[in-house]
């Protein structure tokens, strides 16, 4: 379907209106956005990450982006898998393959003059890449995304169609190669406190992460992964759409959980650069990056084949045999934090339950020296658990224990419990898996970390089944987020 953007009659896909702007707040700068100078690296499973943002990249972005409003005319409604498309899709790329060809057999594209703009841009990034980085990029593509709402937006894996016929075409032997993704993310007139991103899924432990742009922001994160190869000097098949860990955009959402739900948040812009480096020049240059450590589980299982997950953070998740649900008398409703409802529990009705995670996380508490805290969430961003530190009253020395009561869809993933990792200057949030069979132990003073997950549908589901097309248009009722809170003094 093309849409005329400057004739839109039918229906609105955009507001095709550009009014950039930098904020005058102040953010801590972090590795992929204006004012860390430094290119920084994370490993996640098979892929690296390359966080990096330069005076001229920035600024190149935003001139692209009042090219695109002053020279694109055509738009594709369209998306590299088999999405469920609608006339208010959150994905919209123009056509970047030739609709036909001329007597002379030269290409015609549905916009010459945007699909030339783009081109540009791409050359551009290019050339950037090639100067800064003192690498050769071969095999170029581009894609161009617009993301305005969830109705749409699906876990998936990417497609590097272009790379794998370059790599196909060209006489062996040929050296390893890396498939690089240069993805620019652009705020696009998202609402004030809002953020956005990309989620990814690490498949060998279970994270999630989410890579965010805050309002008034432009963010770079480069994707590295290995070619594959079939064997030794044999030129790589196309595999189809599994290159990349499962990932997924999140349109803009709210970022603090007191912010008002339902308001208009806005859209933003998804520029990808797709090409490949040889797996040498791409070594070399990860060592002269700054190194980034990322919060992974030490993962054990005891005889009974529970889990255990450990993380450098002080954070420990262990699998429990959990009572079910009792109903705890109310001692008294605490002022709300931030869309999170707080009650306070008698104890008396959870001496099993007490004693069970007193067992499991050997803990050494007088009896009775304990609180219960019920929080549930339904509605709005990040909510941070010592938002109203005076109302929780937790002491930082006090072991809390938190167990998940959380109602969502029996075949969703639990996270309710995320930490934003951009106040450390580090360009990542962390969403923790915490199915209900488990408990985690922490700090009172780690409380101050943490946050309770957003209820976004899109958080929690399962990246499996989008990628393997199961049940794509199931509505699930309200999702509702319920943690319990055990302090032990």
């Amino acid at each position: 379907m093309v849409i005329k953007m400057k004739n839109i009659t039918t229906f609105v896909l955009f507001l095709f209106i550009f009014n950039y702007a930098l904020s005058s707040a102040e953010t801590l700068p972090v590795p992929g956005r204006l004012g860390s100078s430094e290119i920084a690296t994370a490993q996640f499973g098979k892929n690296r990450l390359f966080f990096y943002m330069t005076p001229e990249k920035h600024e190149m972005a935003k001139n692209f982006m009042i090219d695109i409003q002053e020279n694109m005319q055509h738009g594709i409604v369209t998306a590299e898998l088999d999405f469920p498309i609608n006339e208010v899709t959150p994905i919209c790329t123009i056509m970047t393959d030739p609709i036909g060809y001329d007597e002379n057999n030269q290409p015609i594209y549905a916009d010459t003059k945007g699909m030339a703009v783009f081109e540009n841009h791409a050359q551009h990034v290019k050339r950037m890449i090639e100067n800064h980085w003192k690498v050769h990029f071969y095999g170029l593509s581009k894609d161009l995304s617009l993301i305005i709402n969830f109705d749409a937006n699906r876990f998936h894996q990417d497609q590097f169609v272009t790379q794998y016929k370059f790599l196909k075409e060209h006489t062996l032997p040929i050296p390893e190669y890396i498939l690089v993704q240069d993805l620019t993310l652009v705020d696009w007139e998202m609402a004030k406190g809002t953020f956005t991103g990309t989620i990814l899924q690490d498949e060998e432990t279970g994270d999630r992460f989410i890579f965010p742009i805050f309002d008034t922001q432009i963010a770079c994160t480069v994707y590295t992964e290995p070619a594959i190869y079939l064997g030794p000097n044999i030129a790589p098949e196309y595999p189809g759409a599994n290159t990349l860990p499962p990932h997924c955009p999140i349109a803009p959402i709210d970022r603090l959980g007191d912010l008002t739900p339902g308001s208009a948040k806005g859209k933003r812009v998804s520029i990808s650069i797709r090409g490949l480096v040889t797996k040498q020049e791409m070594d070399e240059f990860a060592n002269k990056c700054q190194h980034l450590d990322v919060n992974y589980p030490q993962i054990t299982f005891n005889a009974e084949n529970q889990q255990t997950r450990t993380y450098p953070n002080g954070l420990l998740f262990k699998e429990i045999n959990l009572q079910p649900d009792s109903q705890l008398s109310v001692v008294r409703r605490l002022p709300d934090m931030q869309n999170v409802e707080v009650y306070e529990r008698l104890s008396q009705n959870s001496v099993e339950l007490i004693k069970s995670l007193k067992d499991t996380f050997s803990l050494d508490y007088q009896p009775g020296a304990v609180r219960i805290l019920e929080l549930t969430k339904k509605d709005g961003g990040f909510s941070n658990f010592l938002c109203n530190e005076e109302s929780l009253n937790i002491p930082a020395d006090a072991t809390v224990v938190i167990v998940n009561r959380s109602k969502i869809p029996p075949d969703y993933c639990h996270f309710p419990i995320a930490e934003d990792f951009t106040k450390q200057g580090l360009p990542w949030i962390q969403l923790y898996p915490f199915p209900l069979n488990m408990a985690v132990t922490l700090t009172g003073d780690k409380l101050k970390d943490l946050s309770i997950t957003p209820v976004e549908e899109i958080i929690y589901r399962d990246g499996r089944k989008d990628i393997e097309n199961v049940d794509p248009n199931i509505i699930h009722d309200k999702f509702a987020i319920k943690l319990i809170l055990f302090v032990f003094y």
